[in-house]
């Protein structure tokens, strides 16, 4: 029955040709499948741009109302070069704010990039934001190099609707080191990384301003009453105003129309067939954008632009890019009762996919990705296999490639359901090709030993990445044997047997890529193997309920002995809080203590190995606060940022919490700070320059409820090691593609140190801390700049002391 059904089938191929470079690898691309060839000589040359050169800048848009004391705070956190996630429902103004602040930015002279990221994978936006700070042709670099060309880059980067996991933002945040970044997203993914702003709706005397606005005229005293009855109802979210006037002026009533779906039968009495048409399928496809010519496509509409403007002048479309998002939830009723299902586009976009050139097909991927997806859900397969085959060479040939892996998961699944043994074997090839041009394939057909690089690369994570921390990175790997296969076989490696069918690593040697040479093969004979079982992962809290801001501790067992667990706190499906992390005894044992309990609410405690990638969970019920409680550290070192958390206040409460030196008594505050929906305000910027002790009191005036916290601010540690700094460096000349060594000291004890240079290129190579001496571990940097002279500095970011060295990079 499978061999007739694919018999039936019509083969939809893509018509997409071309060869781009990724990393050390050459992809010839067709719509038969990809060659993928290692990349000989130099990298692809780049070049900077001037100033970025994203999508247009987005207008402002109409006045803000009552976001003044938020966009202060967003401007200020930007100003501190603070990471920020403003995060809320759909429709609460994130979109408005964000668009403020670029517009204020730009006209100061600032280079911003704005970019819409609705339906994009974190792949695609960190390409997205390369090629717009760099002309490059074809060319997807290496994480450290793209990390390392993005370093130089100092620009702010406005990423609007980013609905990635805490690990994507952890992503786009190594991506763009040297830039201020704000995202806006539904929920809230930040961790410690940055600040996450919760955006509330507007407050009542705003609310009403802004139906003003959108009506053109005073609010009688009925209006102003059903305009208040409607800000309650809507939680004060601005779009479920702004409809309810344009509900107004379509209806022609006198006064105010207030109820939901009142609003919404007054908002579709006003739509054509066309408008009518179009709205449906922007619920369909809610939260993307759709072009006028694709939606022309999708629909049979002769004017897709009449029927936007008309939903844009009902307040049910904005626009985006060159197209329109929908301006009001899935669920809001349709005019003609229709379903909103993305599945009964499929056959339209296989027709479109046939002749879309490859640039209109990545630009319209969140589309297709929706698309695709609702038809492999529903089970229209044949429709959604031919859209994958024509789909992904392009998504490949325009570096698109969390699109293009997205594309070859749901066409296997869709080729599979039918049945297509040729669908099937495209689909799977293609993805070990993409594997293997990202290098995530162990163990190539290539012979000789495989090994992980350890040193760094101009722009690495700080403290490298270790063959360790890159294999926890692909759980797979891990699942089927290959890690460890290959590390018992080619480095000796210890097996450990963690009692989860999931084999851990021990230490692993590391391998320098380019022309250094492999170590010598190891000593130790494989029947020296050490085999050992670990109890399984386990994670137990000194209480199971809290109350907000009152301290707990959490104990992980069952992890590998000396890797490092992090401890972090989760609401739901996404990371919600400050992680932090502990290094496991020699039983396997670590335990971290929080200081203060977050805000109400049901959460989950995670404990997992960077190693190993064990990972066990604990749940944990927080209560509200009866009184106000402040939270803060015990001591800090004069100067540093230090966080401070207020809880049990009122929704929307101004907090200042206030200090005296209990020493000169001299006194101030930190704040103010708006309290959030829980009742939470804080700040993770404090300072306190003058040593001493201190105390710090919160108090809601209303109830006379105080909270006061002791403080010690210690002195700055000593600043005068002997001796000026000093940057050494192995060699003064390294051939592209060989390693050197780098030698700091002269700095000031325990602060960080930065790492850059300059030449041809310039950028940020890494950060380090300094010990007790002043100095930094020597550490070595896998060199893959393009032949030419270069100066490589460190810089102390707390003394200003800087050490420069020259060095000569050879072919």
């Amino acid at each position: 029955m499978a061999d007739d059904q694919s018999a039936r089938r019509v083969h939809v191929g893509g018509n997409v040709s071309g060869q781009v470079v990724a990393g050390d690898h050459n992809l010839l691309i067709n719509g038969d499948g990809t060659t993928v060839t290692v990349h000989h000589g130099a990298a692809p040359p780049v070049q900077r741009r001037r100033h970025p050169a994203a999508r247009a800048l987005p207008r402002p848009g109409a006045p803000l109302f009552g976001r003044e004391t938020e966009l202060a705070r967003l401007s200020g956190l930007v100003d501190d070069g603070v990471p920020v996630q403003v995060y809320g429902p759909s429709g609460v103004g994130k979109s408005a704010l964000l668009r403020r602040l670029m517009a204020d930015r730009a006209a100061s002279g600032t280079d911003v990039v704005f970019l819409p990221a609705a339906g994009l994978d974190v792949e695609d936006i960190v390409q997205e934001l390369f090629d717009a700070c760099y002309d490059s042709i074809d060319y997807r670099p290496e994480a450290n190099r793209l990390r390392r060309l993005m370093g130089s880059i100092q620009a702010l980067i406005l990423v609007d609707d980013f609905a990635g996991s805490a690990a994507d933002l952890k992503t786009l945040l190594d991506a763009t080191p040297s830039s201020d970044l704000v995202v806006t997203s539904t929920d809230r993914t930040m961790g410690s990384d940055g600040r996450a702003l919760e955006l509330p709706g507007l407050p009542e005397d705003a609310a009403l301003r802004l139906v003003e606005a959108e009506l053109g005229r005073e609010l009688s005293d009925e209006d102003a009453g059903a305009a208040r009855r409607l800000c309650t109802a809507a939680r004060g979210h601005p779009r479920a105003l702004i409809q309810a006037a344009a509900a107004t002026r379509a209806s022609g009533a006198g006064t105010l129309v207030a109820d939901a779906d009142a609003v919404a039968r007054a908002l579709a009495a006003g739509l054509d067939t066309a408008a009518r048409t179009a709205f449906t399928a922007l619920r369909a496809l809610a939260g993307v954008a759709v072009s006028q010519s694709l939606l022309g496509a999708l629909t049979g509409i002769p004017d897709p632009a009449t029927a936007f403007a008309d939903l844009q002048q009902a307040r049910l479309a904005e626009p985006e890019g060159d197209g329109y998002v929908l301006a009001a939830g899935p669920e809001t009723p349709a005019p003609d009762a229709a379903p909103a299902d993305a599945a009964g586009f499929a056959p339209p976009l296989v027709d479109w996919v046939r002749v879309a050139r490859p640039r209109q097909i990545a630009d319209a991927a969140p589309v297709v990705l929706r698309v695709l997806g609702a038809a492999v859900r529903s089970g229209a397969d044949e429709p959604a296999c031919a859209i994958a085959r024509a789909t992904a060479p392009a998504f490949a040939r325009t570096l698109r490639w969390g699109s293009w892996r997205i594309t070859l998961a749901l066409g296997l699944e869709a080729a599979r359901a039918l049945g297509s043994a040729e669908d099937i074997a495209y689909f799977e090839g293609e993805e070990r090709a993409r594997k293997r041009a990202l290098g995530l394939l162990v163990g190539a057909a290539a012979g000789g030993a495989v090994g992980a690089t350890a040193v760094l690369g101009h722009g690495a994570l700080a403290g490298g990445k270790t063959a360790g921390g890159a294999l926890a990175a692909h759980p797979a790997l891990i699942a089927g044997g290959v890690a460890a296969a290959v590390a018992a076989t080619v480095i000796g490696v210890a097996v450990i047997n963690t009692g989860d069918d999931r084999p851990a690593r021990g230490p692993i040697t590391t391998v320098p890529q380019g022309n250094v040479a492999p170590p010598p093969p190891p000593t130790v004979s494989p029947t020296h193997t050490h085999r050992r079982t670990i109890a399984a992962p386990d994670l137990t809290l000194s209480a199971t309920t809290v109350t907000s801001g009152e301290p707990f501790t959490a104990t992980a067992t069952g992890f590998l002995p000396g890797e490092r667990v992090l401890f972090a706190l989760s609401s739901g499906e996404w990371g919600n809080g400050g992680p932090g992390y502990e290094t496991a005894d020699s039983s396997g044992r670590a335990e971290h203590r929080v200081e203060g309990s977050p805000s109400a609410g049901k959460w989950t405690v995670t404990a997992s190995g960077s190693t190993s990638g064990r990972r066990a969970e604990a749940d944990l019920l927080v209560r509200a606060a009866k009184g106000v409680r402040l939270v803060a550290p015990s001591h800090v070192e004069a100067g540093k940022p230090f966080s401070v958390t207020a809880y049990g206040f009122p929704s929307g409460f101004r907090v200042v919490v206030t200090w005296v030196n209990d020493d000169t008594k001299d006194s101030g505050d930190f704040g103010p700070d708006t309290a959030n929906s829980d009742g939470t305000a804080g700040t993770s910027t404090a300072r306190l320059q003058n040593p001493g002790h201190y105390t710090l009191q919160v108090t809601d005036p209303r109830r006379g409820d105080t909270d006061t916290r002791s403080l010690r601010v210690d002195p700055a540690p000593e600043q005068n090691p002997p001796g000026p700094a000093e940057l050494g460096l192995s060699t003064p000349a390294v051939r592209h593609g060989d390693s050197y060594t780098v030698r700091p000291s002269g700095f000031w004890r325990n602060e960080e140190v930065r790492f850059t240079w300059t030449g041809d290129t310039s950028g940020l190579i890494t950060s380090k801390v300094t010990d007790d001496e002043g100095r930094v571990a020597p550490f070595s940097v896998h060199e893959l700049e393009q032949p030419g002279d270069y100066r490589v500095c460190a810089t102390g970011t707390r003394s200003g002391r800087q050490s420069c060295a020259s060095l000569k990079v050879v072919p």
